[in-house]
């Protein structure tokens, strides 16, 4: 009887885990950034479930089990991007690259101008967090809830993101215009306001 309890409890477990959000940032430079979107972005509204280390992994498991299946089971990674979590020698590219192993989506956020995207991201569109972070974090949680899955099981459109995402790029949307876009950013000012 047992057993069963476990399996259950573990069943369970999971499925609450399958509707957040993976933050990877660097503890050197973004630990202090890191709380802040993930504190807005749980409290909502609407609530968007996170999974930051720091509050989700459990002291008596393996760190590392409980890291690749929160992102395994993720909808997608937010991505910080600083001086030190771009680098080739931290912990962030072990994880924004399994992250693309299990083909989730990683979304870059840039939060030091000098920070580069990493080459395999560098088709990826970030989100800029560099000036003021209420625009940003708007934009952020308007795009997260297009990934959210509505009551009935189906998804929102995500032709709003697609659109605004093309003109912040100066370009006019198009129907087939794909989610893969240029390494440029959007703060929701429109293309007037942009210097």
């Amino acid at each position: 009887m047992r057993p069963q309890v476990m399996d259950s409890l573990s069943a369970s477990r999971k499925a609450a885990m399958a509707d957040h959000f993976f933050v990877s940032y660097s503890t050197v430079d973004g630990a202090n950034f890191a709380l802040r979107p993930v504190d807005e972005l749980a409290a909502g509204p609407p609530p968007i479930p996170i999974w930051l280390d720091k509050r989700s992994l459990r002291p008596t498991g393996d760190w590392d089990e409980q890291i690749v299946e929160a992102i395994r089971a993720c909808k997608g990674v937010l991505f910080i991007m600083t001086t030190d979590s771009v680098r080739d020698s931290s912990v962030c590219k072990d994880e924004w690259v399994r992250a693309l192993k299990y083909k989730k989506p990683v979304i870059p956020l840039l939060l030091h101008e000098e920070a580069e995207l990493p080459f395999r991201l560098g088709s990826r569109q970030y989100i800029d967090f560099t000036g003021s972070s209420d625009p940003a974090l708007a934009g952020l949680r308007k795009h997260l809830l297009g990934r959210t899955r509505r009551p009935d099981g189906s998804r929102p459109s995500n032709t709003a993101w697609r659109t605004r995402s093309a003109r912040c790029r100066g370009q006019q949307p198009t129907s087939n215009q794909g989610s893969r876009q240029t390494s440029r950013s959007c703060t929701g000012r429109s293309p007037a306001s942009r210097p």
